[in-house]
């Protein structure tokens, strides 16, 4: 009986990790098609570190959903199917008494699940910050080091730690009370069947081989309880996690040129003409915000570049040299407003 168990078990567990791992992978193709199809702008308002994370930690929470989460959740079932003794009519009464907590722990884990969605989403948006911080910082090094600003970019580095620091005490500070209240109510439990069984022992109404019985029974829902917890922790932050990977699956290129083509013979031309031409920058000074979606530049009544006119002839080159410094990736391309160009 319990090889075959073991058995199915294990096949269980492998295919359930198996298709988690293929589903990962197709996830992980679906993100590089989308983003090889993007525009330079959309990697102006999402820095590369916060990408980085999006397609390795937060990727990594959803697989442990379609895996480890959804094992746990059938094994959890599969105990609270099978793990009630049924010693005829002697054993219902004390059946009722022990099953009283169970709508008590369905309330906390609703009130839990409920208040930990918003710390799930700092600590994931936080975390992405600290990335997208180191990865600029190791991929400009020569240039941090070139201007001696090792000092400055400590200090910048700080202030996304401890960002990310106090968003780990405020998720661990919810479910430092989760498992606890779990913890008590799988005690209370036991103390209602030591209460109401051993009332019951003394009536002669049930023997004592049935109590332990019914005891070593109820010990077998102790797990599905404790993995409950961590089950609605695993769901929670992959919830969280797959809307992050939804904003990259679903953007849309500004720049859509698949129906752009030339006439057959036709040789294109180098000369550019802008007309009413307006630009502002995309993003913050600072760079985007975690979420990807921080605010503009853009929104900014005074931009940078307002209603001019120029003709750029073919084999010539135009650069436009600002007054005022703005701290940003010089090689980075930017979205302009036309009123007309050709």
């Amino acid at each position: 009986m319990w090889r075959s168990r073991a058995f199915f078990s294990f096949s269980a567990r492998w295919t359930l990790i198996g298709v988690s791992r293929d589903i990962e992978f197709d996830i992980r193709n679906d993100l590089l098609k989308r983003l090889l199809i993007l525009e330079p702008e959309f990697y102006v308002r999402n820095r590369t570190g916060e990408l980085m994370s999006r397609a390795t930690n937060d990727l990594n929470a959803v697989r442990m959903v379609l895996g480890p989460g959804i094992m746990y959740h059938r094994d959890d079932h599969h105990h609270n199917d099978h793990g009630h003794p049924g010693d005829g009519h002697a054993l219902a009464f004390l059946t009722l008494w022990v099953l009283l907590p169970a709508p008590v722990v369905a309330v906390a884990v609703w009130f839990f699940g409920k208040n930990d969605s918003r710390p799930v989403r700092t600590n994931s948006a936080a975390l992405a910050t600290l990335t997208a911080r180191v990865q600029e910082n190791l991929a400009g090094v020569r240039v941090v080091r070139a201007y001696a600003q090792e000092e400055a970019e400590i200090r910048g580095f700080d202030a996304p730690n401890r960002e990310l620091r106090l968003a780990n005490i405020r998720l661990i500070r919810t479910w430092s009370m989760f498992m606890p209240s779990l913890q008590a109510l799988i005690g209370t439990t036991f103390l209602i069947v030591l209460w109401q069984g051993g009332h019951q022992l003394f009536r002669g109404q049930i023997s004592l081989g049935a109590l332990i019985a019914f005891n070593g029974y109820l010990t077998l829902l102790v797990w599905p309880m404790i993995a409950l917890g961590w089950v609605t922790n695993i769901f929670q932050r992959g919830a969280a996690s797959m809307g992050r990977l939804n904003y990259i699956l679903t953007a849309e290129p500004n720049i859509d040129d698949r129906h752009a083509k030339v006439p057959e013979g036709a040789k294109p031309r180098g000369e550019i003409e802008f007309r009413h031409l307006t630009f502002t920058y995309p993003t913050t000074l600072s760079g985007a915000g975690a979420n990807g979606a921080s605010k503009s530049n853009g929104s900014c009544p005074h931009p940078v570049l307002r209603d001019i006119h120029l003709k750029v002839p073919a084999g010539s080159t135009l650069a436009i040299v600002a007054h005022g410094q703005r701290q940003d990736h010089p090689r980075r391309s930017y979205r302009a407003s036309l009123g007309g160009a050709r």
